[in-house]
């Protein structure tokens, strides 16, 4: 559908939007393999869902052969999802890949989409939800992509889906993204470089000496959660980015910086 092409294309400015200074865009780590752990995996739908958890409405819908009255989208925080007649069950969530980002200015959040992929191997039904806000009111819209044919309903007009641009994302991950002073070792353009000390404390990142806060001062935010992953990546109004993905246990395996010069740099956990 053609007017969900501006959500896609806010989810992808807002992941790719931490770009550095200097013409760098923020390196996206490779996922290192794990080391066998006996810690519990987590299930890091739950991790997101209370970000944009909540209800919007929208004035002007369709179910993709007629327009219908003002329908309103129901969101909770364990991953229910209706809209429309549509539904989508919370058992969908442990398989599910979720990309939420918001974009700020200086002047604080001016936008904020999410997007979820639901599907489950024993129940034959995807859906998806999206939600947009910024200066024009906001859109979203939930479809059964299975079984055939595909059903769906969308709507804009919705005044109140600003709601999740306005919160911070960090807290939401900050128990599995946090770490203690550690030692990384640092690779440039494929080149090893010198290694790097590393903590992540009180919404902050100190890579060596310079600091990157998460909780001002920032232009893009965003959480990407699927099967085993978790990924988080905030870019500053200096153009300096940071990311971070985790293993299935939540436990941090790769990490990326754009400098305030724009050079990038992938490091994992020095051995």
């Amino acid at each position: 559908m053609k007017k969900s092409t501006g959500l896609t294309t806010l989810l992808a400015l807002a992941l790719v939007g931490c770009g550095g200074g200097g013409g760098g865009s923020a390196p996206i780590p490779p996922a290192s393999a794990a080391e066998p752990t006996s810690k519990p995996l987590v299930n890091f739908s739950t991790l997101i869902f209370p970000w944009f958890a909540g209800s919007y409405t929208g004035s002007v819908c369709s179910n993709g052969s007629a327009m219908t009255s003002t329908e309103t989208l129901d969101i909770t925080a364990d991953g229910t999802i209706k809209l429309g007649g549509l539904s989508i069950s919370s058992s969908f969530m442990a398989g599910s890949i979720i990309i939420a980002g918001r974009k700020l200015d200086a002047t604080g959040p001016i936008s904020a989409a999410v997007t979820v992929s639901a599907g489950s191997n024993t129940e034959p039904k995807i859906g998806q939800t999206l939600i947009l806000d910024g200066k024009e009111k906001g859109m979203f819209q939930l479809v059964h992509a299975l079984p055939l044919p595909a059903t769906s309903v969308f709507c804009s007009q919705s005044s109140d889906a600003n709601k999740p641009m306005v919160k911070s994302m960090y807290p939401l991950v900050a128990k599995y993204i946090d770490s203690p002073s550690v030692t990384l070792s640092c690779f440039s353009n494929g080149n090893s470089v010198s290694d790097a000390t590393y903590k992540l404390l009180d919404g902050a990142v100190t890579f060596n000496n310079e600091i990157f806060p998460l909780t001002s001062g920032l232009k893009a935010e965003a959480v990407l959660t699927g099967p085993g992953t978790l990924q988080y990546s905030a870019g500053s109004l200096d153009g300096r980015a940071y990311q971070v993905i985790t293993d299935a246990t939540g436990a941090p395996v790769s990490l990326g910086f754009t400098m305030s010069n724009g050079i990038a740099i992938v490091c994992g956990l020095k051995k």
